[in-house]
């Protein structure tokens, strides 16, 4: 008995009528649905508490300038989880906190800190904005990445140091 050689052969158990499976079954469409949505929504809020833990990081050094140095309130730092805010907070914070980093420790005669910071901290604001330009985020992310971890352990060297300066 010779087989046909356009044929294939008939499979142990494998349907090989497929008509009626062109529609995916309303309950395990609704279970993936879900699964997507849940994965998305613990993914969205993970990011939105690493987003809270790195505005309160930089909040409690800030929060220590005492308030004639201060441009503006520290609590404003949490305006960079304001979607079009977190692209301006960071340069305001690495201009005008960081010069009222130098003015104080200008008044209490210590000139040890150079530019406070300065530098790396508009390094990270410029790396922060160049993140929203399509294939320049591929080398602005790790690189503001780094800069704001380097910005905020300088931030907490300089808040250290105004709480013994007192």
């Amino acid at each position: 008995m010779q087989q046909d050689p356009t044929s294939l052969p008939e499979m142990n158990g494998m349907p090989t009528n497929f008509d009626g499976m062109d529609q995916l079954d309303p309950e395990v469409a609704g279970a993936i649905f879900a699964g997507l949505f849940a994965f998305i929504c613990i993914i969205i809020t993970v990011i939105f508490v690493l987003n809270v833990i790195v505005c309160f990081l930089m909040y409690k050094p800030l929060s220590k300038l005492p308030v004639s140095f201060r441009p503006f309130n520290p609590g404003l730092v949490f305006l960079m989880l304001i979607p079009i805010a977190n692209f301006i907070m960071p340069f305001l914070i690495s201009t005008s906190f960081i010069d009222g980093f130098q003015k104080y420790f200008g008044s209490v005669g210590d000139q040890s800190n150079g530019d406070c910071g300065k530098t790396i901290g508009l390094t990270w604001a410029i790396a922060t904005v160049c993140c929203a330009i399509p294939y320049v985020n591929f080398i602005a992310g790790p690189v503001g990445f780094i800069c704001m971890v380097i910005f905020i352990v300088k931030l907490w060297s300089m808040g250290n140091k105004v709480n013994t300066a007192k």
